[in-house]
Order: C-alpha cells, then sequence, then structure tokens
C-alpha cells in the first residue's frame, strides 16, 4: 500500500481535494498560505506548520487558474515579421498591457451582442405564437444555462488573447490537468475526489464537477481539438501550489499536454463531492439581498439603501434582457456605493472595521527569487519561448514584466470573464445534486458579499429530489468539542447548508478548527456536531 500523501489520514485512503481560490484571478496560494493549507509564512518570512488545517486528514491540491493568475501565465509569442525591430521588441509593459485590455473589451462587447441576440430569439421560442404570453406559466427559465448550452453547441471561442472566457474555458483547461495529474501520479486513482474553493469557486467548482461528469460519461480522456479557436501561438500553463503532499504544480503547454491526440486508457474521475465556502454561485439572487442587509446591520442610511436597492434592480433588469455586462457595471456601482457610504468597511468581514485583508507575507515570500528559482518559475515559459526563436533579450523581457504573482485579482483574468460575472451556476449545482454528487454550501457570517443571506435564498430554490426534504427539515445548533457554539447545519442525504460563528468570507482563516471539522464531517458522511465527527 502506499503512502498517503495526507499528513495524519483518520481513513485508510484519504481522499483528495482540489481547491480553488476565487475572483476571478485570485491566487489559490491565499488558501494555501492562510486558511486550510499545513504552513504559513511567519513574520521572519520563515515557513511554519498551521496547527489546524485540511492536509492533516487529507490530501490536497491548490491549483491558480483561470490561466494568468499567481505563477501560471499566458505568453504572447511575438510576430516574427516584427523581430528585426529593437523598439517592438522592447515595448512597455504598460502600454502592452493597456492593448491587452482594450483588445478584450472590443471582444467582450462583440460576444455580448451575440449573446443577447440569441436570448432575445430563444425567450421568442418559449412564447405561444396566439398570444405572445409565455408557455407554462411560473417557468423558471435560466438564461446562463441556456447561453452556456448555445456556446457549447455553436463552438464558440474558449479564449480571448488566451485568456479564459467563462466556464467552458475553465473546464477545458481543468480537465486537461486532471488528465496531467492522474497520469503523473496513478497511485491516488482509487481516492475519492472532491472540489472545493470560496468566493468566485462558487461558479468554478460547480462548472469543473459537471465538466468532469461529462467527461465521465464518454469513460476516455482526449486532448481537445481546439481548431476554430482564435489562440495560434499561445502557451497555456495552469499554475498550482502544492500543499499536504499532494501534488501542485501546472503542466507545460498545450505542445506537451497534447502531443499525441490518440485516446488514452479509459478511466472515470471518481468525484464524490464539492464544497463551496462563501460563494458567488447565484449573483441576481445574492445581490438583490444588499440593501436590506446593511440597512439592518445599521451600517448604511435609508436613503443610501433605497439607492442601492436601485442599483439592484438594474442590474436585474440587465440580466433579464441578456445584458451581462451592463448588470455587472450596476453590480460594481452598488458596491462603490457601500464603500463610500461605510467609509470603506470592509464588506469581507465587517468586524475588520476599515482594515482590508493582508497577503503582505505571502507577497513578499513567494515573488522573492529564491523561492521563485526553486520552484522554477520560469523553466517551462522559457523553454516555449526559446523554441519559438524569441530573442533573448526579449524573453528576459517578459520575464521581468509579467513575473510577480497577482495576490488579488489579475487585471487581463478578471477582464477577460467579464461576461461571466453576472452569470448563475444554480443550475449545474442542482444537476449534480440530481446526479448523486454531495454538495457542501458553508458561510461565514461577518461576509457582507457573499454571505448567508444571498446564499441561503439560491439554496432554498435548488430543484433535485431531496429539496422538498431539505426544507422541511429543521436547523440544528453545532457546537464544537468543547460544547461552545460553533454555528447552524441543515442536513439531508446529499446536501449540507452550515453556517459557522465567528467567520467573515475566509472562513477557513477564521475558524480552522471547526472548518476541519466541518469538512471532515461532510467527506465522511457524519451529522455535524456528532461527538464522533469531532475526533
Amino acid at each position: 500500500m502506499e503512502r498517503p500523501a495526507s499528513i495524519n489520514p483518520k481513513v485508510e485512503d484519504p481522499p483528495l481535494l482540489i481547491w480553488f481560490q476565487g475572483g476571478p484571478g485570485s491566487t489559490s496560494l491565499i488558501g494555501l498560505f492562510y486558511e486550510n493549507g499545513p504552513i504559513q509564512v511567519n513574520d521572519q518570512l520563515k515557513l511554519e506548520r498551521r496547527e489546524f488545517h485540511w492536509a492533516a486528514e487529507y490530501s490536497i491540491v491548490f491549483i491558480d487558474q483561470p490561466v494568468g493568475t499567481g505563477y501560471s501565465y499566458v505568453t504572447r509569442v511575438p510576430d516574427s515579421s516584427n523581430r528585426s525591430s529593437s523598439s517592438s521588441r522592447m515595448q512597455d509593459p504598460k502600454r502592452m498591457e493597456e492593448q491587452l485590455l482594450a483588445s478584450l473589451d472590443q471582444e467582450l462587447e462583440e460576444d455580448q451582442r451575440k449573446e443577447q441576440k440569441f436570448l432575445a430569439d430563444f425567450l421568442q421560442t418559449l412564447k405561444d405564437p396566439k398570444d405572445g404570453r409565455e408557455k407554462g406559466k411560473g417557468r423558471r427559465v435560466d438564461k446562463s444555462a441556456a447561453s452556456f448550452e448555445h456556446k457549447i453547441r455553436t463552438g464558440a471561442s474558449l479564449y480571448s488573447n488566451g485568456y479564459v472566457k467563462d466556464q467552458r474555458g475553465v473546464v477545458s483547461d481543468m480537465l486537461i490537468f486532471l488528465d496531467q495529474f492522474y497520469l503523473r501520479f496513478p497511485e491516488v486513482r482509487n481516492k475519492d475526489l472532491y472540489i472545493t474553493g470560496e468566493s468566485y469557486g462558487g461558479k468554478f467548482v460547480p462548472a469543473v464537477a459537471t465538466g468532469i461528469l461529462e467527461r465521465n460519461k464518454k469513460h476516455i480522456t482526449d486532448c481537445p481539438d481546439n481548431e476554430g479557436d482564435d489562440d495560434e501561438g499561445y502557451e497555456h500553463d495552469l499554475g498550482g501550489g502544492g500543499g499536504g503532499g499532494g501534488g501542485g504544480g501546472g503542466g507545460g503547454g498545450d505542445k506537451d499536454r497534447c502531443r499525441e491526440r490518440k485516446p488514452r486508457k479509459e478511466f472515470v474521475f471518481p468525484l464524490k463531492g464539492i464544497a463551496m465556502g462563501n460563494g458567488l454561485s447565484d449573483p441576481v439572487t445574492q445581490i438583490q439581498v444588499h440593501a436590506d442587509q446593511c440597512y439592518f446591520a445599521g451600517v448604511i442610511t435609508k436613503a443610501h439603501a433605497d439607492q442601492m436597492r436601485d442599483l439592484q434592480d438594474k442590474a436585474v433588469r440587465e440580466v433579464e434582457a441578456g445584458r451581462f455586462l451592463a448588470a455587472n457595471q450596476y453590480r460594481l456601482g452598488m458596491f462603490d456605493l457601500f464603500r463610500n457610504a461605510t467609509g470603506g468597511l470592509n464588506w469581507y468581514d465587517i468586524r475588520k472595521g476599515s482594515i482590508p485583508n493582508d497577503w503582505t507575507m505571502m507577497e513578499v515570500f513567494v515573488n522573492s527569487d529564491p523561492v521563485k528559482d526553486s520552484l522554477n518559475v520560469f523553466g517551462p515559459r522559457t523553454a516555449f519561448l526559446r523554441e519559438h526563436g524569441v530573442p533573448e533579450e526579449e524573453i528576459q523581457r517578459i520575464e521581468e514584466g509579467r513575473s510577480r504573482i497577482q495576490h488579488a485579482k489579475d487585471t487581463a483574468v478578471l477582464k477577460a470573464m467579464e461576461g461571466d460575472i453576472m452569470k448563475s451556476s444554480v443550475w449545474m449545482i442542482s444537476s449534480l445534486l440530481q446526479q448523486g454528487i454531495k454538495v457542501l454550501v458553508y458561510q461565514g457570517i461577518f461576509d457582507f458579499r457573499d454571505g448567508s443571506a444571498g446564499s441561503n435564498r439560491w439554496v432554498d430554490q435548488l430543484e433535485w429530489p431531496g429539496q422538498a426534504e431539505f426544507l422541511k427539515t429543521e436547523r440544528e445548533l453545532w457546537k464544537n468539542d468543547m460544547g461552545r457554539l460553533a454555528g447552524y447545519v441543515t442536513q439531508v442525504p446529499g446536501l449540507s447548508r452550515v453556517t459557522i460563528l465567528g467567520a467573515g468570507h475566509l472562513a477557513m482563516m477564521d475558524q480552522s478548527k471547526n472548518s476541519l471539522t466541518m469538512i471532515s464531517s461532510f467527506i465522511e458522511g457524519k451529522k455535524l456536531g456528532d461527538p464522533s465527527s469531532e475526533d
């Protein structure tokens, strides 16, 4: 029997957990160093063991994605026709980024026009030709699902300038990563797989899980043929921070990943469940609680609440019209109003006042040359560029300009995915439940951005066979091993909803011991609060 990758496993074959941070564009090293990873960086920039962490019992891999996040990157191969020009090779990196963002903007607007036309035509098909009324009164039409499926059918591009545009691209890259991961670490093939994450992970997690099930139905893995996509000349590399001995780290570029397009041996990814913390899963539902939530907490006035409610309503109307970009602008306007009205209150954890979350120690550590050299951060990228005949001075400029890890939201990653932000993933979560995948949804109560109020609404609207039982199930108190109240839980077979006391948006950071108990109970199928789950 191979040695388990977890540090102190309770079970003989500990499951494998995949962790996604949010953003989109936030590095999963936040999760590794501040939340549920086994190590942290102290004030002397030294690594030390965290007392409570998920790697104590499970193998866990922290992945930086979409491409461009953290150590991962998208590198444009310079046009060979311009290589003789010194000025073109040494173009100002800031200017290059401005050009990239402008290009992304143009493509997003064009995508929006196409999407809006499709949704208008789609909604027309739902109307009765006799009276123009919608067929099936009361039917819930999920525009996000319709748009997602339409893009798959029509083969819409997954990338723009090398960056992922929506969850389809996320899924495509992650399936390639998982395929390569299982090839390199065959000893984990029989371990149960759980996809976990927080914040924008409320979309990443169900999307990747859905992609896994679709892939499993084919019982075969093959490198995707991106013929027709508009990204020739780009290399994609998924960076990943390792944790708990469970591996980590991205693979090479597409050339390495797709050297052969022949089907490989059949293998079904052993997906068992998903867990999402303080997630943005159903933006339209979640943003509609912000005005009331803030007003009744006393952090804004009634006049502010009225203004915020107006912005919420406008965002919802834009989504109904299929204008997801405009909807997100109203959502951002709502958060600007919150910031100005509250004096910069930290909406991720209102207990902190105006003090923001601080990742300084991580930033300094991961950006130090010794750390980057030891992790061979530049190795695969440098090899790719040299293989394509890029001059050494150009390679040096690229490394210097794009080498710093983005601890928050990578600008280009976020821009490329703007059209995805206001779309829902709840239809995927319902489908996963229908297919027998366990789901855990948890929230820290002091998160005003993606907290309990909005999450509870969409969880109560899930469509699956166990929903009626879930809605009539009494919420129970969750007490920790000291007999102290840790939170509240509603559980039925298949679905668990947990409210974590003493926690904000990053619940794992705020309540590390209780969060370990929570994830262990979920994975092991125990009732949260049961003394046997506290061992």
